[in-house]
């Protein structure tokens, strides 16, 4: 068994690259497609590029793997396909297309379907990608493959989860419609049994995510959220002019009715989040016990349950269940802030970022505001000081700023998540590719928004400020889960000149006024807000919870593994029935369906076999 936690291994140390192909436009390529897929059933090295990859999700490795070059796709191939039987491979005509990113790739791909009849019969899906093999193009090799798990035959369908009101009822009626009981929403353990099959913390994006599906797969569950009310944890934690930097269709919740419909503003504040929250728990009778919150947590290796221990206002509640799901969130859990000297010095008032709630208090005051930090809480709140007609707003630039445009985002992301596109197509065609794939697709897709609007990016340079016009988004996500910058609209206060930037100088030392820098020069404050980060990880959380026997087997949360996967989100964490989900709203979406398969599968007694070699060639 491996040893947790693992190394990380940087998102962008993966062997991958896009292919370089001239495909002309007149192709046929849902033949080329169909008959690269075919090959699958008597694949041999001769069909796969020397550089190809495949990412199998729970299909036929039972978890999260990618396996990179066709001698050792090829033989992990061949192992798991006498394994599992796939058969009936069928192109989706429909999805099938040529990819075009400018000068940076190409290549021909379609979606599939397919069913395995091995240890645990099941229909799935896939994406197939080929590149021509000669100049000719008479001969395709495939460079691209993934496998997806969609349904275990004779569970649930995971993707359908019937609206407690007959208005909410779907139009297409699904096949295999979970017939689990209705739950009603309640506030209290006194309504509520204290076994369950699934015990979901945080009550949240994420753990709503989940609790969804397994309420889908008809397990029991409760999900406990330590705020009063669903969504508190925006409106009360989170600064208030906070808004969502992706778009309102990317963050939708699973299932129709979708949760925020076309009327909702494209980017979602804090109580367009709390409303939807809310509606999306009456919807579906979300089962949550709120105002609670988990404080310490047992597993009986004899019964193989957890014993959990809630605190709901002064009583003390146990329950027991045989599985738990962690979405307590990875952002941190302290906040990091430098430290200089002289800080009983100064005057003013200095706070981290997550204490940061608004301005107002200030308004009008002519005070002079500095925020130390330049990702996005950093512009959320020199946005809100100079709304509030500070006298002056100063951001201390660390170190140089990946800018995204609020424009990049729409012009790749809209097209695939919008109101025409189911949502679960959506997040196969963002999700389904292996990592570092969409890695390089999204590095390209933005360098060509970036060299397309180059206006943008000189003004922001010629105000000072130091920034990255093409950076790399997926990794910066997975290796640091942060430190870029959505330009949703705050931007334009360094655009205009409103918000003085330094990047060439650092605090040393505070003043009674203020702060001593770097380069000797004295910066005027009365207001120092700190956007700097937090320290502490899921796997620190769990193990304040579970404790050190527990917490020192776990793995960590977030960051790549050496195949370019998570380390231990959505996938055995180090500890049996113990689960981590978190992430963003995609994320969090789309991977809480295959942690709920897993659960109810281990529940039928049937659990998915897990492909455990490292193998090599």
């Amino acid at each position: 068994m491996a040893k947790f936690p693992s190394r990380p291994v940087s998102l962008t140390l993966h062997p991958a690259k896009l292919p370089q192909p001239n495909i002309p436009d007149d192709l046929d390529h849902v033949r080329i497609t169909s008959e690269g897929l075919q090959r699958l059933d008597c694949l041999s090295v001769s069909d796969l590029t020397e550089d190809a990859i495949w990412r199998d999700t729970c299909a036929l490795t039972g978890t999260l793997r990618t396996f990179y070059s066709a001698k050792l796709l090829l033989k992990v191939w061949q192992q798991l396909y006498s394994k599992h039987s796939p058969t009936d491979f069928s192109i989706n005509p429909k999805t099938s297309r040529v990819i075009r990113l400018g000068p940076h790739g190409a290549w021909v791909e379609s979606m599939f379907t397919f069913k395995t009849h091995g240890p645990y019969p099941a229909t799935c899906s896939g994406i197939i990608g080929l590149v021509p093999a000669n100049d000719e193009q008479t001969r395709w090799k495939i460079w691209l493959l993934s496998t997806i798990l969609e349904r275990i035959h004779g569970q649930p369908d995971v993707e359908y989860l019937q609206p407690l009101k007959p208005e909410h009822s779907q139009t297409e009626p699904r096949i295999g419609e979970c017939e689990c009981r209705q739950r009603s929403c309640t506030n209290g353990h006194t309504a509520t049994p204290s076994q369950y099959e699934c015990i979901v913390v945080g009550g949240s994006i994420t753990g709503l995510c989940m609790a969804a599906r397994l309420q889908a797969m008809g397990i029991s569950y409760l999900l406990v959220e330590k705020h009063d009310n669903v969504g508190d944890n925006w409106t009360q934690d989170r600064y208030h002019s906070l808004k969502l930097h992706t778009s309102k269709c990317f963050n939708q919740m699973p299932y129709e009715p979708r949760t925020f419909r076309e009327e909702h503003p494209y980017h979602l504040g804090t109580s367009d989040l709390a409303d939807g929250f809310q509606r999306f728990v009456d919807t579906f009778g979300i089962n949550c016990m709120l105002g609670t919150e988990l404080r310490a947590g047992t597993h009986d290796p004899a019964t193989d349950r957890w014993t959990l221990k809630l605190k709901q206002g002064e009583e003390t509640v146990t329950i027991s269940a045989n599985h738990c799901v962690l979405a307590v969130g990875n952002m941190g859990i302290k906040p990091q802030m430098p430290t200089y000297p002289g800080r009983e010095l100064f005057q003013g008032e200095v706070m981290h970022g997550i204490q940061w709630r608004n301005a107002d208090r200030w308004r009008g005051q002519k005070k002079r505001g500095v925020c130390i930090g330049s990702a996005n809480t950093a512009h959320g709140v020199i946005a809100d000081m100079a709304n509030a007609g500070f006298a002056s707003v100063t951001m201390i630039q660390r170190s140089r700023t990946f800018l995204l445009p609020s424009s990049t985002f729409g012009a790749l992301v809209d097209p695939v998540y919008n109101y025409e596109t189911p949502l679960p197509l959506s997040d196969r065609m963002l999700l389904g590719y292996p990592l570092p794939v969409k890695r390089l697709m999204a590095k390209a897709g933005i360098k060509m928004c970036a060299d397309a609007n180059p206006k943008y990016f000189d003004e922001m340079e010629a105000r000072g400020w130091e920034i990255e016009r093409d950076g790399d988004l997926w990794g910066m996500m997975y290796d640091r889960e942060g430190g870029h910058f959505f330009d949703t609209s705050s931007g334009k206060h360094i655009a205009n000149g409103s918000v003085k930037v330094i990047c060439n100088a650092l605090p040393v030392a505070y003043t009674p006024t203020g702060l001593e820098m770097s380069d000797g020069t004295h910066l005027d404050a009365d207001v120092i807000i700190f956007a700097t980060g937090y320290t502490g990880t899921l796997r620190d959380t769990a193990t304040k919870i579970f404790g050190d026997e527990i917490g020192n087997k776990l793995e960590e949360f977030w960051q790549c593994d050496e195949e370019g996967e998570s380390r231990g989100a959505w996938k055995f964490t180090g500890h049996p029935k113990l689960w981590y989900t978190g992430h963003g709203f995609a994320h969090a979406r789309y991977y809480s369906r295959f942690v709920a398969i897993h659960i109810k599968a281990e529940l039928e007694g049937r659990p998915l076999e897990t492909y455990t070699d490292t193998p090599s060639v």
